[in-house]
């Protein structure tokens, strides 16, 4: 080609390009594209034209975006900086519509709280408790009513009260996954109870003290939790409101901007402990220095999450903050002769979940019904009436000495069941080209593994509390392997059990490494199934529907069951699914099936 024709072909790109560096904003994505195409001219120019001008100009140019690339490139602390500074406004700004709600809700919680409180004196007792209206009420008679504030160390309480701040803005946010209900919910249970906090001094009489030491810290800490809430209802708007994209497209993307909100509070939340602890304290510190922190706090508070994110949005927030697009995603195809690493399986895993989904749901939803009615009345019967809700999973107690056997042994035909629908599903799915319908023989064999591995489960529920946990996280891949061997392999147990033992010979570590990345997310996902959203229900419910004693027991044993077996149930196919998908990889690791069929081809 022509020097002439050559930059004829490339000097619009070239002229746009040093308009663009002349700009004072510059994309960094934008230059470093820029710089692999110019990059490309430059090399071109030095082949055919090496003694020419048009080399020295593209070099200069080429080193020019070299050094805005480089300025623009930031450090671990310029992200940090930056993240502050432009980031997360922009995720506040594009949230405004949920903090707006979950401000509107807070407000009207607290008016709801004041009025129950007027109305009803002893309302606050059910809410703050008797025990700490006795406290205040003691420290009131002695001269001191914030004499609460003074009775920790400053350290201890500083971590006390900041790790429980933590995990309420947690639970806060991460309830949204229930389309923001769960969310709602707290924020009106924490709504009601400042208002009567609040109007508990008040109505002694100590409004003004009682408001100047609350908000010294409260400003802060209350301000986070409502935006914690905002951020759980933006978690859960995806779930809700997908618009154009799928729910799991549209829960990805409120996901990933809801956490970035609720991590940029947790600084912020570390501030109002430590005011809490090492400031608020002080109850004689003038009125003056408390009333100029509060109003410090509140202007901090509307500044930066109200002021700063409207002046980013007038004048333009960084080039480089757009709105998250997601790509057209190809379907990941299985292949059984390829071998697949855990990250990759555990990818399939999920599809597989999304794909079965509304054909289990139902089945799963209608055994977790029966096996909990059933065990609920077996509890209430033998008088065991302590398994409300305590932040364990309750189906974990079913396994201890004092659970009636007839639970043990119905767990048996639970997981068989769950087992059986598991099998039957991967099945279907590996042989998804035709249609598959288990006959009535394959059926029976499925019941019988599945009956043969939830009783080897049974047997280890003998085992000590720890020889059971441990038992569990050793043994759970090899048993599910074994019986998928036997299955799919039509083998008898000890020809599976061989079977087995030569297939993990040095790939054991492989699939523990795998089932434990399994077993992981399967546990969190059961602590977010099984926060105690039921119990501000039932609150709510007490304090407008008086429930008889009988029915709040039920409830209390029938809820948490439900909860748990449910979730079980769909953390076994979870786990079930990867196993299954492993053996495959490892068949074919050990045994090299397609590396001999494609010689035998050749």
């Amino acid at each position: 080609m022509k020097e002439t024709s050559f930059i004829q072909q490339n000097k619009e790109k070239w002229q746009d390009l040093e308009t663009l560096l002349k700009e004072k904003q510059k994309d960094p994505d934008h230059l470093s594209e820029l710089f692999i195409q110019v990059s490309e001219d430059l090399s071109y120019a030095r082949t055919f034209y090496p003694n020419r001008s048009i080399r020295v100009y593209l070099n200069n140019i080429t080193q020019a975006i070299f050094f805005n690339v480089y300025k623009n490139k930031r450090t671990k602390w310029k992200d940090i900086v930056f993240f502050w500074k432009e980031e997360l406004p922009y995720v506040v700004y594009h949230s405004r519509k949920e903090l707006t709600i979950a401000l509107a809700i807070f407000s009207i919680s607290m008016l709801f709280g004041i009025i129950s409180s007027v109305k009803d004196p002893a309302f606050a007792e059910r809410i703050l408790g008797n025990a700490y209206i006795e406290m205040t009420n003691e420290n009131i008679a002695g001269g001191d009513p914030m004499a609460v504030y003074k009775k920790m160390n400053q350290v201890d309480m500083f971590f006390g009260i900041t790790i429980n701040n933590l995990r309420v803005a947690f639970l806060t946010y991460i309830l949204g996954l229930f389309f923001s209900i769960g969310t709602i919910s707290l924020l009106m249970y924490n709504g009601v109870m400042v208002a009567t906090f609040q109007y508990f001094f008040y109505a002694k009489g100590l409004f003004w003290e009682s408001f100047l030491t609350i908000w010294l810290h409260g400003t802060i800490e209350i301000s986070c939790i409502v935006l914690a809430a905002g951020a759980g209802i933006r978690l859960g708007s995806g779930l809700l409101f997908p618009g154009t994209y799928t729910r799991l497209q549209a829960f990805r993307i409120s996901g990933t901007n809801s956490l970035k909100l609720i991590l940029g509070l947790a600084p912020l939340i570390c501030l109002a402990g430590f005011i809490e602890s090492f400031v608020t304290r002080y109850t004689g510190t003038p009125d003056w220095i408390k009333a100029l922190l509060i109003i410090a706090s509140f202007l901090f508070i509307v500044g930066y999450f109200v002021v700063l994110p409207l002046r980013k949005a007038k004048a333009g927030f960084h080039p480089s903050l757009k709105p998250e697009r997601l790509e057209s995603s190809v379907p990941f195809v299985f292949d059984q002769k390829k071998i697949y690493d855990n990250g990759n399986l555990f990818k399939l895993t999920f599809v597989i979940l999304k794909a079965n989904f509304k054909k289990i749901i139902f089945p799963f939803t209608i055994l977790s019904i029966l096996y909990s009615i059933s065990a609920t009345f077996t509890l209430l019967a033998n008088r065991e009436n302590s398994y409300e809700y305590d932040g364990l999973f309750f189906f974990a107690k079913l396994y201890n000495d004092y659970t009636p056997n007839s639970i043990k042994y119905a767990n048996i035909v639970f997981f068989c069941f769950i087992f059986t629908i598991t099998i039957e599903r991967f099945i279907s799915f590996l042989k998804k080209e035709t249609p598959y319908t288990p006959t009535f023989k394959e059926y029976l064999l499925m019941l019988c593994w599945s009956a043969g591995t939830a009783g080897c489960f049974l047997a280890l529920t003998f085992l000590s509390d720890i020889l059971f946990t441990w038992s569990v996280l050793l043994f759970t891949p090899f048993v599910l392997f074994t019986l998928f061997v036997g299955f799919y392999e039509r083998q008898n147990i000890l020809s599976a059990l061989g079977k087995t033992m030569y297939l993990l010979n040095n790939a054991f570590l492989s699939l523990w490494g795998m089932f434990l990345i399994l077993f992981v997310t399967a546990t969190l996902f059961l602590l977010i199934l099984l926060s105690p959203l039921w119990y501000f229900y039932i609150e709510f419910l007490n304090w407008n529907i008086l429930l008889p004693e009988d029915v709040q027991l039920f409830l209390q044993t029938f809820i948490p069951c439900f909860l748990s077996v449910i979730g079980l149930s769909f953390v076994t196919f979870f786990i079930m699914n990867g196993i299954f998908l492993k053996y495959f990889s490892i068949r074919e690791m050990r045994e090299a099936n397609s590396l001999i069929e494609k010689i035998e081809q050749f």
